[in-house]
């Protein structure tokens, strides 16, 4: 539940788009239909995208907020990142202590349990 909250904050347009206006047609159709079974199962495709949508899916800017507060609990240095982690320049860049990381949503998971276990 915690990951659906951190992807509603990072994409609110997405939340009304995927959440509210699919709410509102539905509660339309149910008024206009009369409980039909094309709205229901409209109703349940609905529910099952918004939980796909939110909950599986952790956003990019999600991981890098999280391995960002790893590097600062731990001390890491820009250098230490390289090292400990094996990657380069072009995989990560740093801006006023932030680091913005330009791989896939897993190698960044890989990565932050890496972090996690690493003792300095």
């Amino acid at each position: 539940m915690n990951s659906v909250i951190e992807n509603i904050k990072f994409k609110p347009l997405r939340f009304t788009f995927t959440f509210v206006l699919p709410a509102i047609l539905i509660i339309v159709c149910l008024a206009i239909f009369k409980t039909s079974t094309f709205t229901l199962w409209m109703g349940a495709f609905w529910i099952i995208q918004f939980f796909l949508n939110f909950n599986l899916f952790i956003s990019s800017e999600v991981l890098n907020d999280k391995l960002n507060n790893i590097i600062k609990e731990k001390g890491i240095t820009k250098e230490q990142l390289f090292d400990i982690t094996g990657l380069t320049k072009y995989e990560v860049t740093e801006r006023n202590g932030y680091y913005d990381f330009y791989f896939s949503g897993s190698k960044k998971k890989k990565y932050l349990k890496m972090l996690k276990n690493y003792n300095a």
